[in-house]
């Protein structure tokens, strides 16, 4: 629970400061739907192209970096291969699936290996339905989702479509932010105010978010989301950008999108703002693990592409690779994001 300034994003408040105009827009099948819009014509949408962008760019700056490295390292071992990894990653875990994939090339540069690794980002469902679709012509070669679910899903419907079981890579955790309101003791007990979750229909932490209101003293059923002061958002990442952008007063995020842990085991939260961390195990407030998974996905892969594929899951869970070796530098970058790693 932390209160401080946050320089890096004092230059996004002068769109905060405008004055609002909301708007409230029909009902759909009994179900009310919530959208606003600031008077300078910034809506959620239009603040998510511009959240779509900076992640663009970040993950340019993450694959120049990488290809730097890989470039110098080649120099030094001339007949490095280069195998080719295709991952559809959920975007909850998106920023850190970009900073896992620029170290795991530069790490087995030394190694005489270079790997080149794509990113995807999508929600988890919507991934799960890309890699369905494309059944006859598989496009990745591994699917790590914000949850249990979807890999189970295509484990158990689409055995022919994956490889293996699941497997747990990380756990992240349910956070109330808010960069203007002091919600540091959780979400209060009065409801007044316009705040945001993800939807719970479609969304891991929407979901838990939901639990959270069904709980004393709000008892607030699923049903009845979105409706009075909770509004939902498509999903954990537009749940985060409508509130980092002002939209609403605080919401439900991932603990990942706020938090950073350094290498002294210090968490840290944007300077200015306000969190509660929700934990399954809350007496009070009690929600489902947050658990997430992966699973091989099932493509005619060369055997060099089978390794390198074998050595990112080793990479990403700290297990031993091909060459007998462990190393936590992949574990180490899934908890500097305020994930629990497995």
């Amino acid at each position: 629970m932390s209160r401080s300034t946050n320089d890096a994003v004092r230059g996004r408040r002068a769109v905060s400061r405008r004055p609002r105009r909301y708007t409230q827009r029909g009902r759909a099948k009994g179900r009310r739907r919530h959208r606003r819009t600031f008077r300078g014509g910034l809506s959620i949408d239009r603040l998510e192209y511009i959240a779509q962008k900076e992640k663009s760019m970040f993950r340019m700056s993450v694959k120049k970096l990488a290809l730097c490295l890989i470039a110098g390292a080649a120099i030094a071992s001339p007949q490095a291969q280069a195998e080719t990894l295709k991952i559809a990653v959920a975007s909850s875990f998106a920023k850190t699936a970009n900073n896992l994939a620029a170290a795991f090339q530069a790490y087995y540069v030394d190694y005489g290996l270079s790997y080149s690794v794509s990113v995807s980002v999508d929600s988890a469902a919507n991934l799960k339905d890309a890699i369905i679709a494309g059944a006859s012509s598989p496009t990745f070669d591994l699917f790590l989702s914000s949850s249990k679910k979807e890999p189970h899903d295509l484990a158990y419907d689409y055995p022919s479509l994956v490889v293996g079981t699941p497997f747990k890579y990380a756990k992240d955790f349910l956070a109330l932010y808010s960069k203007s309101v002091n919600i540091h003791a959780g979400l209060p007990y009065t409801l007044d105010t316009d705040f945001v979750i993800p939807d719970p229909t479609t969304d891991i932490y929407g979901a838990a978010a939901a639990e959270v209101l069904s709980s004393h003293p709000w008892y607030i059923s699923a049903s009845t989301i979105p409706g009075g002061h909770v509004f939902t958002a498509p999903n954990a990442n537009s749940s985060y950008i409508a509130v980092n952008f002002g939209v609403y007063a605080y919401g439900f995020v991932p603990n990942s999108a706020i938090c950073y842990k350094g290498d002294d085991g210090v968490k840290t939260y944007p300077a200015g703002s306000y969190h509660h961390v929700y934990r399954p195990n809350d007496e009070d407030h009690p929600s489902d693990k947050l658990l997430m998974k992966g699973i091989k996905i099932a493509r005619a892969r060369t055997a060099g592409e089978e390794t390198a594929l074998s050595n990112f899951i080793a990479f990403l869970t700290g297990v031993a690779d091909s060459n007998g070796n462990t190393t936590t530098i992949g574990t180490g970058i899934i908890e500097s994001a305020c994930f629990k790693s497995f």
